[in-house]
């Protein structure tokens, strides 16, 4: 737990340092970013990728996504959690949060 977010930096590096461990992201070798897609009173919604675009072993053509996910991070207590883009609705609290909380 992050305690209170003040700033769209503040909300990223809550996610920097959450969403790895919660996706089990086993490649940080070129680190992450944060697009901030929306902001709130309540919530900083962002895009969250990865800056390492090519998997390894894959072939030097290989396209595709550095998407990781779309995450948000409450504004008031800096608990990270998934963002359901679907319904453009907060969605699940990482576990990790949760546990964190609760001590």
């Amino acid at each position: 737990m992050a305690g209170r977010i003040t700033s769209e930096a503040n909300a990223c590096e809550v996610l920097t340092k959450a969403v790895p461990k919660h996706v089990q992201l086993l490649n940080t070798l070129g680190g992450y970013y944060c697009e901030l897609h929306d902001v709130s009173r309540r919530y900083h919604v962002f895009v969250f990728g990865s800056r390492h675009s090519e998997q390894p072993g894959v072939s030097p053509g290989w396209v595709g996504s550095t998407l990781v996910g779309w995450f948000a991070v409450r504004c008031s207590d800096g608990i990270a959690l998934e963002w359901d883009m679907a319904n453009n609705l907060p969605g699940v609290d990482f576990p990790a949060a949760k546990e964190g909380a609760s001590k």
